[in-house]
């Protein structure tokens, strides 16, 4: 076996400069600002992150770039420890899906300019922190079914209150402190929320208001307003029946009486809601399990 030559060596020798030329200019001219998890923040994202940042306001005189990586990096890692993954073909739609919706084209394409000589940096700084500050809370928080288990439970136990009887409905609601709501579903305007006022002459006069200790009135803007989830469960029953399971709706979970059905493709309801989990309780625990190390203090960062 003999040795290297010296042609060898000096290829050995150049190559090994180039690798340690590479390791001063990310650590000396590209470091790591932050580390969350397995995710690093590196200052070249972090000023990218800025110029997105002031096109929609200018006059922020501050860096939050690396604030606002930061935060989204914790939900990008918080939804990987419950095993959701964010491969290249979902990175793809999330780009085709932002290219589709936007409100704000030319702004949009401003952005993609930005990273004309780095396209892989518009994904980890625009596309990705996007995509899982949207996913963290709408998709995955509120209709996961492990974390929501305990948040569904007095719904499913009021559920079983409200079928004993024929007026299970109405004395299952009385014990809880709670008022239905009439609600209108139909496959023309979707759900359409009735005045907790005008529910009162369905409701036995003896019921209390509603407490806000043991339910929840949902936002007329939240919620599954799709009909045939609703037809889903509904198809079937007679009016006076409580539908067999609860509907997922946003925030809350709510229990179905029909009431009435005034055309083919409609119905008449009360419902009872019950709230999700407190998000923010949840978020501050998953939040604790994650290793989150700044190394550059002089910018904003999350508490």
């Amino acid at each position: 076996m003999t040795g290297l030559s010296k042609k060898q060596y000096a290829v050995l020798g150049l190559a090994g400069v180039l690798v340690a030329s590479g390791v001063w200019y990310f650590h000396f001219r590209d470091p790591v600002l932050a580390r969350v998890g397995d995710t690093r923040i590196r200052r070249s994202e972090a000023l990218y992150r800025d110029q997105i940042i002031r096109l929609s306001f200018p006059e922020e005189k501050r860096s939050m770039g690396l604030y606002q990586l930061i935060k989204s990096a914790i939900h990008y890692e918080i939804l990987k420890n419950h095993s959701i993954p964010f491969p290249n073909d979902v990175l793809q739609k999330e780009e085709e899906r932002i290219e589709k919706n936007t409100r704000n084209p030319e702004q949009l394409k401003t952005i993609k300019d930005i990273f004309k000589e780095t396209p892989e940096a518009y994904r980890s700084v625009f596309i990705l922190p996007t995509l899982v500050d949207r996913v963290i809370y709408y998709d995955f928080f509120l209709n996961d079914e492990k974390i929501q288990a305990s948040s569904v439970q007095p719904a499913l136990d009021f559920l079983k209150q409200a079928q004993t009887s024929e007026n299970g409905f109405r004395q299952a609601a009385i014990k809880k402190n709670l008022v239905p709501q009439k609600v209108l579903v139909s496959e023309k305007d979707g759900v359409q929320w009735k005045s907790l006022e005008s529910s009162q002459d369905t409701v036995d006069k003896n019921t209390p208001k509603h407490s806000q200790k043991t339910g929840m009135t949902p936002s007329l803007e939240s919620g599954d307003g799709d009909y045939n989830k609703w037809n889903e469960l509904l198809v079937g029953l007679k009016p006076g029946q409580v539908a067999p399971m609860p509907i997922n709706f946003g925030e809350a979970w709510l229990v179905l009486y029909y009431h009435n059905k005034p055309s083919p493709t409609s119905y008449e309801l009360e419902v009872v809601s019950f709230p999700k989990l407190e998000y923010a309780k949840w978020f501050e625990a998953e939040k604790a399990k994650l290793n989150i190390v700044v190394y550059d203090k002089s910018l904003p960062t999350p508490k």
